[in-house]
């Protein structure tokens, strides 16, 4: 059993480690220690051995991390080692394509199964392997295809009402790509990627 009160950036971190660990993994190293994890995923070593210690003990003394050994635990961690996590998107402008086109996100264990636009000449339209809905139907579909993630990347006016929907429908946990703050139950978990902001602080490290 893992400890009480695991910070949420520890859980957010374990995802950095394990796709560092991954790509050593593939140079056939076997086993690699603290102060190298943290200088290849950019973290302080012990940040990462503290991160990791809310979950149990996986080094071994002179040795470091197996990596395969502790890939795998990662994986059972984020409960990424038995299935395929199924996704709905709303709104499939610009962004929404693009995130329909990258297929990143398969190889870390996430599909978009469907998605949904109020656009009559995008509704039916299967991009990129995806059939996209009507939103009138978004309630129907997800419960459906029982999706417990869902991706938000519509205007920021209509992002609350999308949220409420999926929410209602049965998804649990929200990527959030719409430039608003979402007013949802503390039980929902919501991840907001707003690009605007992060380029606004570029041009103060750019001055200095």
């Amino acid at each position: 059993m893992y400890k009480n009160k695991i910070p949420k950036a520890s859980v957010y971190r374990l995802a950095i480690y394990l796709r560092g660990l991954e790509k050593l993994k593939i140079n056939k190293k076997i086993y690699v220690s603290s102060p190298e994890v943290g200088k290849f995923c950019g973290i302080d070593p012990a940040q990462v051995r503290k991160d990791l210690s809310y979950f149990g003990q996986f080094g071994e003394v002179g040795k470091g991390y197996h990596i395969k050994s502790l890939v795998t635990n990662l994986k059972k961690i984020l409960k990424l080692h038995h299935k395929k996590w199924k996704m709905s998107l709303a709104g499939v402008g610009n962004l929404g394509a693009a995130l329909l086109s990258y297929k990143g996100f398969e190889n870390v264990g996430f599909i978009i199964q469907v998605a949904f636009d109020k656009d009559c000449k995008k509704i039916g339209r299967v991009f990129s392997g995806v059939k996209i809905y009507d939103f009138k139907k978004m309630k129907e579909i997800i419960r459906k295809e029982n999706i417990r993630i869902g991706i938000i990347a519509v205007p920021a006016e209509f992002a609350q009402e999308v949220a409420e929907i999926m929410i209602s429908s049965g998804v649990k946990s929200i990527l959030n790509f719409a430039p608003v703050i979402l007013n949802l139950p503390s039980k929902i978990i919501v991840s907001n990627v707003d690009l605007s902001n992060e380029l606004l602080s570029l041009p103060y490290f750019i001055s200095k």
